[in-house]
């Protein structure tokens, strides 16, 4: 049974790009240029550390979103029966044309939606560290940088996935940032989500796990056919020496049903 694991955001980092239109694998390229350029090493083929998704193409750009895997990744969410993992927040549908501030382990993660798929997350700060100012400061600047890229007045509300917001701030908030806010209890699941046709992306210490795993599977595999062969060996030698037992014995039966015929003959002449 496969097994998805959602990754928070101190595990997975989420880049949205909006880039010229190619084939997916001048794309590929293109986002490894781009993200080595901030400093981010992304590995492809097999031991890929990374994976993008396409959500919109047109004749002139594409807009892509990219999970980047932590080094080092966590132990605690190393786990060796995963089949696949990704960002939490790509298994929810984000609210269209809002930000979302959602809590992760004690964090608040600001996050971008694209036609309701993740486009973009990162890390504003403890929970409890902070304070209306600052959130509004961090949320008119990740506006202003994300609609360079999408447009302006692509995101005009911020949604906010946490229970430590009463009224009172976030009617601050709503001044601060010329926003409306609101509260959601919980994001809902994105019903439409397609993984079965993303390539596997997990950490490399799950990898050499599994792989490690599968090496002693096989070597247990063998040497259960090894001793198979062993025991068939065996069984067919003693079945030989059955047989050969039982083909002296019947000789020797028949030399003594004819010694002594032979003896009378001999007497006769």
């Amino acid at each position: 049974k496969s097994l998805m694991v959602g990754l928070p955001a101190t595990a997975c980092r989420s880049i949205g790009l909006v880039l010229p239109n190619a084939d997916h694998e001048v794309l590929e390229q293109i986002i490894m240029t781009q993200l080595d350029r901030r400093g981010l090493k992304l590995v492809a083929g097999k031991e890929r550390n990374f994976r993008w998704h396409l959500l919109a193409q047109n004749a002139s750009t594409a807009t892509v979103s990219v999970d980047v895997l932590a080094d080092p990744f966590p132990d605690d969410l190393a786990l060796t029966q995963a089949s696949d993992y990704t960002a939490a927040l790509r298994l929810l549908s984000l609210p269209a044309g809002q930000l979302v501030l959602v809590e992760e382990q004690g964090s608040l993660v600001l996050a971008a939606g694209f036609q309701g798929k993740l486009y973009h997350s990162h890390i504003i700060a403890p929970t409890s560290a902070m304070k209306v100012e600052e959130l509004s400061q961090e949320i008119t600047l990740a506006r202003l940088a994300l609609e360079t890229d999408l447009g302006e007045g692509t995101f005009t509300g911020i949604v906010i996935s946490s229970q430590n917001f009463d009224q009172a701030m976030l009617e601050e908030l709503e001044v601060l940032t010329g926003m409306t806010a609101r509260v959601l209890a919980k994001l809902a699941p994105n019903a439409e989500l397609e993984t079965h046709s993303w390539p596997r992306l997990l950490p490399a210490s799950v990898r050499e796990a599994q792989q490690s795993a599968a090496r002693r599977a096989k070597m247990l595999r063998f040497a259960s056919l090894g001793g198979l062969l062993v025991i068939s060996l065996v069984f067919l030698a003693f079945a030989y020496l059955r047989f050969q037992e039982n083909h002296a014995s019947q000789l020797q039966a028949d030399v003594d049903e004819t010694s002594a015929p032979a003896a009378s003959v001999r007497q006769t002449a």
